[in-house]
């Protein structure tokens, strides 16, 4: 039965995530413009976005298109978009243009593969036969407007961006080949897969490609021979080709870690210098555990429709599919899922800590915003000294310091259990997560000023905040 979770308690999980998953995401964002993660480009602006929202005429080839498409060549495949021109001046041997430059040799159209120009370094020119590993390729996205300012006056006609396969967690072996008229034999093939346990990863690839040359055709006009269409031989092209890499999986940051065991969901978000967990029950068990990582703006729209009502929320994980859908009883989200490896979060959270300081929610938060006013000029930061008074409450010094604003020194009013502390932290993370808490005291525990501490709701087991500390300059 698909797991089931009132919107209120999904809202509550929501609220205490997301500044984690997405710093500059605010809950009521209507962007819903990258629900769909494979509806993307990145050879535009040099970063991710959505086709809709890129400033330049894009078109985005999937392998699927290629698979079901007629065309036995990448080029021929290209033919079928409007505004690309394909030009073939034997056999085997194309250009291709865009923006109305073509012809041979055309050296106006940049072609990156995994972000390396793809071209002859005498000519500029990109050669599209004999050295393309077909059976590794993921991707191809079609720039038709000028890109000399993103990436120089190579790209004047515009850019084609060959994207390889992202390695999973399983070897894969892909293998792409075709023979026959017109007198062609070629064959590609790329395994990849992990390389132990420690983050690393590997792929190789290897092809052959051979062309048979074509019979000339007799014409009325002369004919001149040279170097481009002279006779050479009984073949055309042939090519091998090889390639081996190697690199390390970078974890997931961007979304949303969601972990379903029995009746009990986890969601964990972290931005590299904040980690938030909550958990919650659901409304009825599941059979199988899952663990998905969600975008973390599918999550905020989620928030956003989800805030009216107190209706069933259903979540769906269709099989092969990569995708989560959430039902409400007006309204559906499917969002793509994030495949990658999310951060051992768990290995992070301290276990134990030698303070442990328990401050007034609203207080702590005033304080804070009192604060930030002046450390908003020095990077955020601001410095903790927990002072313990003996068998009387403590207190805790919050002082912000900045050349141009001048000082900030707040006290707060705390019980304090442990040796005194003087930490820094970034106010901004600090006033993020107490805005969100709904309990009247939190619980700041921690160790020493260069480990991670953590906030927790007194009251509220179900959820933590890991803050890792600045610097002490």
């Amino acid at each position: 039965m698909p797991p089931r979770v009132r919107p209120a308690s999904l809202l509550l999980l929501l609220a205490t995530l997301l500044p984690a998953a997405d710093p500059g995401l605010a809950l009521g964002s209507a962007d819903v413009e990258l629900l769909d993660e494979r509806a993307w480009v990145e050879s535009v602006s040099r970063r991710r976005q959505s086709v809709a929202s890129a400033p330049a005429p894009v078109e985005v080839v999937l392998y699927e298109d290629l698979v079901n498409s007629p065309a036995s060549t990448l080029p021929d495949r290209l033919r079928y978009l409007p505004g690309v021109d394909v030009y073939q001046y034997r056999h085997g041997h194309y250009e291709v243009g865009l923006r109305g430059y073509n012809g041979a040799m055309n050296s106006r159209l940049l072609v990156l593969q995994d972000d390396w120009p793809f071209r002859l370094p005498e000519l500029g020119s990109p050669i599209w036969s004999g050295y393309l590993d077909l059976s590794d390729l993921d991707r191809v996205e079609i720039s038709k407007g000028p890109g000399s300012v993103t990436y120089g006056a190579n790209a004047f006609g515009g850019v084609i961006a060959l994207k390889s396969r992202p390695v999973g967690e399983r070897p894969t072996l892909s293998v792409v080949g075709r023979a026959g008229h017109p007198q062609a034999l070629e064959g590609d093939v790329t395994v990849a897969g992990p390389l132990g346990r420690r983050g690393f990863y590997g792929k190789a690839s290897a092809g052959f490609t051979r062309l048979d040359d074509l019979p000339g055709v007799e014409v009325a006009t002369p004919f001149t021979a040279n170097g481009r269409n002279a006779e050479d031989g009984a073949l055309d092209t042939t090519a091998w080709r090889a390639r081996l890499l190697a690199g390390l999986f970078l974890p997931v940051l961007q979304g949303v870690l969601m972990t379903i065991a029995e009746n009990q969901v986890t969601l964990a978000a972290t931005d590299g210098f904040r980690i938030s967990v909550r958990k919650a029950l659901l409304a009825n068990p599941v059979r199988q555990a899952v663990s998905v990582i969600i975008p973390g703006r599918a999550l905020s729209e989620l928030a956003r429709i989800a805030a009216d009502g107190d209706q069933t929320l259903t979540m769906n994980i269709p099989a092969g599919r990569g995708q989560v859908v959430f039902r409400l009883k007006e309204a559906e989200l499917v969002s793509q899922l994030i495949d990658g490896n999310f951060p051992d979060y768990k290995a992070i959270i301290p276990r134990s800590s030698k303070t442990h300081t328990i401050l007034s929610v609203p207080g702590f938060l005033k304080a804070c915003k009192q604060a930030e006013i002046i450390a908003r000029e020095g990077n955020n930061v601001v410095r903790m000294n927990i002072l313990p008074q003996g068998d009387q409450p403590g207190v805790i010094e919050i002082s912000a310091q900045s050349e141009e604003t001048g000082t900030s020194d707040v006290k707060v009013d705390a019980n304090i259990d442990g040796p005194a502390l003087l930490i820094a932290f970034n106010v901004k993370y600090l006033r993020e997560v107490l805005d969100v808490l709904k309990t009247p005291s939190v619980a700041l525990e921690t160790n020493q000023n260069n480990t991670p501490a953590t906030l927790r709701p007194i009251g509220d087991d179900d959820y933590v905040h890991v803050i890792m500390p600045m610097h002490l300059g």
